[in-house]
């Protein structure tokens, strides 16, 4: 973790007696001393923020190595080339790995913001994705090679739906807690703290209606899902695929049945969200397009 920062150097604790200095002013750009500022080692890497503890006493970073180009729209974040990069003790690098193509088509921009280490010797990172029509948070998780294990999109609210997310912590049962907020200015922010499961998912049961129950058929399903409810229902349904991409956002009023064309929708997982007038999801259930 970081203990100081004086731009644009950044001194960060690494271990037992030793500092690390970073500073993309400076050749070497990554010093390690002790104590008494002795250097113990020095290196010279391209992008020297963020270095993360690895549980195998090495380092990680999510490195920008190319910047493509503004797009234009001050309300979204720009693009970046981003890539894995794993070092060893001495910050050496060892291997190194595109993430971009982690989320998926229709992603028009992604903004990694946290990341860290997990148990099982892999890793997670979290950020923010969209495009001119959709905006949501995701985590996506990689194992100890920085290969795609899954990703998962993050909304609770249809009419503010998540845009920004700081901060990742794998919990002591294996999944994962980030703070999450709707906007990055204006008077309709709120933060949000996500638990979620070992799997990227949330557990939402204890905001559920139980005595309300939602069916969808044909499941797998490859044209046209029925959705049908045990009462008459106002509320919005929406379907979002598993990066948060909304799908279908559509407010119904006073009925127990609806029916949704999903045949243009690419092979894949999606989930059927169903909020009631208020903006709580009360039921949802996954979809699979074949």
């Amino acid at each position: 973790m970081p203990i100081c920062v004086l731009a644009p150097y950044e001194f960060s604790k690494i271990g037992e007696n030793k500092i690390l200095i970073t500073s993309f002013l400076n050749n070497p750009s990554c010093r390690v001393i002790d104590y008494e500022h002795n250097t113990l080692f020095a290196r010279n890497h391209a992008y020297v923020e963020d270095f993360v503890p690895d549980n195998d006493g090495g380092y990680f970073q999510l490195s920008r190595t190319h910047f493509s180009g503004w797009n234009g729209n001050y309300d979204l974040p720009q693009k970046y080339d981003e890539y894995l990069i794993k070092y060893d003790e001495n910050l050496d690098s060892l291997w190194a790995i595109n993430i971009d193509a982690y989320l998926e088509n229709g992603v028009e921009y992604q903004d990694f913001q946290s990341m860290t280490a997990t148990s099982d010797g892999g890793y997670a990172f979290c950020g923010e994705a969209g495009n001119d029509l959709f905006k949501t948070i995701f985590i996506i998780k990689a194992d100890e090679y920085g290969n795609y294990l899954w990703v998962h999109g993050y909304d609770v609210n249809p009419h503010y739906p998540f845009r920004m997310v700081r901060g990742l912590f794998e919990t002591d049962d294996g999944g994962f807690v980030m703070f999450a907020g709707n906007a990055y200015s204006g008077s309709q922010d709120s933060l949000y703290l996500i638990k979620t499961n070992s799997d990227g998912t949330i557990n939402t049961k204890n905001y559920f209606e139980d005595d309300f129950t939602l069916s969808v058929f044909p499941n797998p399903c490859t044209d046209i899902l029925n959705i049908s409810f045990n009462e008459n229902f106002t509320g919005i349904i929406k379907i979002t695929n598993i990066t948060g991409q909304i799908m279908i956002n559509k407010n119904i009023s006073n009925k127990n049945s609806e029916t949704i064309d999903i045949s243009d929708f690419p092979t894949g997982i999606y989930l059927c969200n169903i909020y009631n007038e208020e903006g709580n999801i009360i039921q949802n259930k996954k979809i699979i397009k074949q």
